[in-house]
């Protein structure tokens, strides 16, 4: 199948939100995914805690705040530098809504 594809990243606070982790991904994308044609970094979001508090179950990233925009434009930046110019990113971000 020729078809395109898309990747996907979530962009996780202590976890996948360093230039290194996404340069990797974007240069495995650049030499060895030909039919991608979008690479994505999606806002880690907080919607589901009430939903944890609602049910008792404890969450590892309560209290993890949003990603800033600053940091979204640097990573996707990281990616186009990798030769990936089909890179995009979405998402609320702390600039957007500050969580308290």
């Amino acid at each position: 199948m020729r078809k395109a594809i898309w990747v996907r990243t979530p962009i996780i606070p202590g976890y996948t939100d360093n230039e290194e982790n996404i340069s990797c991904i974007a240069r495995f994308i650049s030499q060895n995914l030909s039919r991608a044609t979008r690479y994505d970094l999606i806002v880690f979001n907080v919607v589901c805690v009430p939903k944890y508090n609602r049910l008792g179950i404890p969450w590892e990233l309560d209290g993890v705040n949003l990603v800033t925009r600053d940091t979204m434009a640097s990573l996707a930046k990281v990616a186009w530098d990798e030769g990936l110019e089909f890179v995009h990113w979405s998402g609320m971000t702390r600039a957007d809504k500050e969580i308290s």
